[in-house]
């Protein structure tokens, strides 16, 4: 007696694919919709962060009438929507540019 290897079927070959693609469609409906959760608190991040940075502009104009901008480190105007950055040859400054809105 032999071993015969029998081949699936037209219609096991259809039903095996017809899994595999609902499969591959249910991840990537989780996928989707892990990233449109992302995308959103993404969203959020940045209307807080945009907000932080308003008041960082405010502080600044505040700090300006009491103190010498020029005290203040790099990293402090560098979140200013305000900051104005100037590359030369010899390195970079900062400037703090302030015009009302």
């Amino acid at each position: 007696m032999s071993n015969v290897v029998k081949f699936p079927s037209q219609e096991l070959k259809e039903e095996n694919l017809f899994k595999q693609l609902n499969s591959t469609v249910e991840t990537l409906y989780e996928l989707y919709e892990s990233l449109n959760n992302v995308h959103a608190e993404m969203h959020k991040l940045e209307m807080e962060a945009s907000r932080h940075e308003k008041q960082v502009d405010v502080l600044i104009k505040q700090y300006a009438e009491v103190g010498d901008l020029n005290n203040l480190p790099d990293e402090i105007l560098a979140y200013s929507s305000k900051a104005e950055v100037m590359v030369d040859g010899e390195g970079y400054s900062i400037n703090w540019v302030d015009g009302d809105d």
